[in-house]
């Protein structure tokens, strides 16, 4: 383990091994069950820049910070509004700025609050309470990216399309602090 990285017990990171591998949809499912109880930040990181947004700021640098309020469901940070999230923002980063959009973002995110985030970028800057790596059933090649976040991975889950390897009473929270039970 990398002590030196910042830790942040609070955070659930949630990473895949490609596009569809069921990160989003296991991020909804983990919200749901989890917001009667707790107060929940989804925070959403993608590498692909798209239109700019009229209230995110950073605008002109690596990143840009966008706070979610479509509740259409039809964006993956749309996705965590609906499922249940208090609040939702959404990161548009270059590799060489999530850690700086991150720390940015700290300055506005409740530390009460539980925070899950899809990412597979920001494990490399900082080490979550948990961190989950997803892979679709029928994927047996991982690519190079997804490999290098195994060693850090507190969990593989399978993802067949419509149920997931771990069932959700093996997460827990105490303490403020997202754990693993089981494993």
């Amino acid at each position: 383990m990398d002590l030196s990285k910042p830790y942040f017990p609070n955070l659930l990171l949630v990473s895949g091994n490609g596009r569809n591998s069921g990160k989003t949809t296991l991020i909804e499912r983990i919200i749901s069950h989890f917001k009667d109880e707790h107060s929940i930040t989804g925070i959403k990181i993608s590498p692909h820049f798209h239109e700019s947004q009229t209230n995110a700021r950073g605008a002109g640098l690596s990143y840009l910070i966008h706070r979610e309020n479509d509740l259409s469901g039809h964006k993956d940070s749309s996705r965590m509004l609906v499922a249940g999230a208090k609040e939702v923002y959404y990161i548009q980063s270059e590799e060489n700025g999530i850690a700086d959009a991150f720390a940015i973002l700290l300055k506005d995110l409740d530390k009460n609050h539980l925070w899950i985030c899809e990412s597979g970028g920001l494990r490399k800057y900082i080490r979550p309470g948990l961190f989950l790596l997803v892979n679709r059933k029928d994927n047996l090649s991982w690519k190079d990216s997804a490999k290098d976040l195994l060693q850090y991975s507190d969990n593989t889950i399978i993802f067949d399309g419509h149920n997931f390897s771990l069932s959700l009473s093996n997460i827990m929270v105490f303490e403020n602090s997202w754990k693993l039970l089981g494993f």
